[in-house]
């Protein structure tokens, strides 16, 4: 696997672009990839050249069911304020497109997050990856019932009680249980 590790201007307007192995890319994606390409290698990680070239008219017919028949149309339309219009069509088309998961409220701040680096159609192709791909799974935490959250947060309260039990405990004395603080950690 390679990766996209910058993009530098040079003196002509050009960019330039650099591409290293997995080893490399790990380390970078840990030490933190820079904003300025980090919209390029989300893209790259995530293969949404692919993913489009493969299904090149998906998302704008996905776009015109979500207007025709979305049962998820007005939750999002509630939820999204109008004067983000891009946000509101990658939420639409992604609910008609897989409507196992719809649409669910934390799914705005990805795909929110999503557009701050991509444009409309890529940010809808990496949430699709985000829930479907094996390697990101996200699908589990928007599905009914939510049972990665469960999961998740299960684990958490274990490791809770095992490394830090005096904190859990004061945690419980005062009803602060974990769904109350973990879930953007386990969003982000």
């Amino acid at each position: 696997m390679l990766i996209l590790d910058s993009h530098l201007d040079t003196p002509n307007g050009h960019k330039t672009v650099a591409y290293y192995g997995v080893v490399i890319l790990r380390s970078r994606v840990y030490k933190g990839i820079p904003d300025r390409i980090r919209g390029d290698a989300w893209k790259l990680l995530l293969g949404i050249a692919e993913l489009s070239a493969q299904q090149p008219t998906k998302y704008q017919e996905m776009k015109r069911l979500a207007r025709e028949e979305s049962p998820d149309i007005r939750q999002i339309d509630l939820d999204i304020n109008r004067t983000q219009q891009e946000l509101f069509h990658v939420l639409a088309a992604y609910s008609m497109y897989n409507q196992e998961v719809g649409y669910c409220q934390g799914m705005s701040q990805i795909a929110a997050l999503l557009l701050m680096y991509m444009g409309e159609e890529e940010a809808f192709w990496a949430i699709s990856q985000l829930m479907a791909a094996d390697k990101f799974a996200m699908h589990g935490f928007f599905i009914q019932g939510f049972p990665k959250l469960a999961r998740f947060t299960a684990h958490h309260d274990r490791i809770l009680t095992k490394k830090l039990p005096k904190l859990k405990k004061h945690l419980d004395k005062h009803d602060i249980g974990s769904s109350m603080y973990t879930l953007k950690w386990f969003f982000q």
